[in-house]
């Protein structure tokens, strides 16, 4: 799997790699990162890249807690 970093963060500053490249937490652009540079930095994978979602993608989002607020309102 290929896997990526923010093309212009600092080496002191390198906290996550992801392994989507169009990942929202990206800022920049990103280029691959070597398993090396990973383990080197002892870099995270991405929370939103480790559960597959964006965080701004509303299909992927769980909203139950929301849905079941508003059927309880509907009730009051």
């Amino acid at each position: 799997m290929t896997k990526y970093i923010s093309q212009h963060v600092r080496s002191n500053s390198k906290s996550v790699y992801h392994t989507d490249p169009e990942c929202v937490s990206i800022k920049e652009s990103c280029r691959e990162v070597s398993d090396s540079e990973i383990e080197y930095h002892e870099l995270d994978l991405c929370s939103w890249c480790e559960q597959g979602q964006s965080p701004n993608d509303p299909e992927k989002q769980d909203n139950s807690h929301i849905n079941a607020l508003k059927e309880a309102a509907k009730d009051d």
